[in-house]
């Protein structure tokens, strides 16, 4: 099916309440993809362990390591994760390079979670292949609590049914497009903050988890000069070995460095 005729039978899918948002934030979507930017943080990661009576997780380790987050005019998003000394220094090796942090055994769910801004996500192409609508409150299932009044809660789906991807029984395995709720400024389009849902097999076919999201997502951090969110924390639901777990990650001290946009970079080189 061609891409327009996709965009059409999702835009009629839409309500028409949503549409003027979906506009801000397809807006905000091509602010964040022209930005090129490189920022370092202080990332605090802690483990907790999920109770089996669906108590409160506890406690169990954390880490502390420095963050490096950049986009560069080759447009691919580039991550490292540093060393830190108590003092909150960023040690170097005798090349004067960082000294590069690893993560332990055990964190392979957040391993690639890095604080890249997720708007770009949510531009109009990337729309086609979702449908939106407004979740109110007191709705079934799990409602995202918005940061801010005045804030508009939004669903977004894949427009398409969840797909088995492998076997059936205990091997099940299901895909789809990431898909889940956003808190979104109806002003700017901004995202402020998300969830994601888990897509489950049940029975022959698969399905949303609208119960228990996977992940959740604040946008705490704001680039000053394009008013540009990024995550300032993560939480993501996972296995440690064969536990329940939850890791946390958050990021403070965040430095911006060398933002530019590719308008400005293109008319710099110029001849």
């Amino acid at each position: 099916m061609c891409t327009a005729l996709v965009a059409a039978i999702t835009l009629l899918a839409n309500p028409a309440d949503v549409q003027p948002l979906l506009e801000r934030i397809a807006g905000r979507a091509t602010v964040h993809r022209d930005l090129l930017y490189r920022f370092a943080c202080t990332e605090r990661i802690d483990l907790l362990f999920q109770p089996k009576d669906g108590g409160p997780p506890t406690l169990s380790r954390s880490l502390r390591d420095g963050i490096v987050v950049e986009r560069t005019a080759e447009g691919a998003p580039r991550e490292a994760r540093t060393a830190l000394a108590k003092d909150g220094t960023v040690p170097l090796d005798a090349k004067g390079e960082p000294v590069p942090a690893t993560l332990p055994d055990g964190f392979d769910p957040i391993r690639s979670a890095f604080p890249h801004a997720l708007a770009a996500s949510f531009d109009r192409a990337s729309q086609a292949n979702l449908t939106f609508r407004r979740v109110e409150d007191g709705e079934p299932g799990y409602v995202l609590a918005c940061p801010a009044a005045g804030e508009v809660r939004l669903e977004f789906l894949d427009a398409q049914t969840p797909r088995r991807r492998a076997s059936y029984g205990a091997d099940a395995r299901c895909r789809a497009r990431a898909s889940g709720q956003m808190c979104v400024e109806p002003a700017t389009g901004e995202i402020h903050k998300l969830i994601f849902y888990t897509v489950v097999p049940e029975a022959f076919a698969c399905t949303w988890d609208r119960e228990h999201p996977f992940s959740v997502v604040q946008q705490d951090v704001i680039e000053p000069g394009s008013g540009v969110r990024f995550p300032s924390s993560i939480v993501t639901r996972g296995r440690w070995k064969k536990e329940a777990a939850v890791f946390r990650q958050t990021f403070d001290d965040c430095k911006f460095f060398d933002v530019r946009t590719e308008v400005e970079l293109k008319a710099t080189s110029a001849p």
